[in-house]
């Protein structure tokens, strides 16, 4: 889980690196970087909705509707 967070944290370091020493002069440059910069805060909120329904289901906050079903049904 710990390289699930630290990418899209390490991502996100680097586009704000490189637009602070420049890149955000470059207006293409720089659209490029906040649409990929938006995507991986997406994938973090992702990361943490999941986290934290894995902790509600650990906790026993949250329980599993657990039934038989046929899944070729679908």
């Amino acid at each position: 889980m710990s390289h699930e967070l630290r990418t899209p944290i390490a991502a996100l370091r680097t586009f704000n690196e490189l637009l602070r020493d420049g890149a955000a002069a470059d207006p293409q440059t720089r659209d490029e970087f906040l649409e990929q910069s938006g995507r991986q805060i997406e994938r973090l909120d992702w990361l943490s909705t999941n986290l934290l329904d894995l902790s509600k289901l650990d906790s026993g906050l949250s329980v599993l509707d657990r039934r038989p079903d046929d899944l070729r049904a679908a």
